[in-house]
């Protein structure tokens, strides 16, 4: 008897060790990825009727999001150029990663005078540690 406490608690703290670790990885909300074409923030706004409702998937760091729900953010490429990628739609409540990278796969559509990002499936990077 024992023996299987013994094995029993060693068991849960390896879990309890791996579930640990595990925090710090890719964070993922949605469906997986689909095949659709990578690009960048810089071509959807030089050409933004060219992506015109078709899915796409861009990567960024997170500037700002959404301070009640994190259901909307802003997707910056680093050289100044910057999304807003809408979320609500399919995530209304998203956990608050400003400053983590983040790969968001959707479609690129007209909102009046300007264009919005509409993700249907997102994944969080942690900020890389200091």
């Amino acid at each position: 008897m024992k023996r299987w406490r013994t094995l029993a608690l060693g068991t849960a703290l390896i879990v309890a060790l791996a579930a640990g670790c595990g925090r710090g990885g890719a964070e993922h909300y949605g469906e997986p990825f689909t095949g659709a074409p990578e690009t960048t923030i810089a071509r959807l706004l030089e050409a933004p009727d060219r992506f015109q409702r078709q899915p796409v998937r861009v990567k960024g760091t997170i500037e700002r999001q959404c301070p009640a729900a994190g259901c909307w953010l802003f997707l910056s490429d680093g050289q100044g150029l910057s999304i807003r990628v809408e979320l609500g739609d399919y995530f209304p409540r998203l956990p608050q990663r400003v400053g983590a990278s983040a790969e968001v796969e959707g479609e690129w559509i007209r909102r009046g005078d300007h264009h919005e990002f509409v993700g249907t499936r997102i994944t969080f990077v942690p900020k890389e540690s200091p």
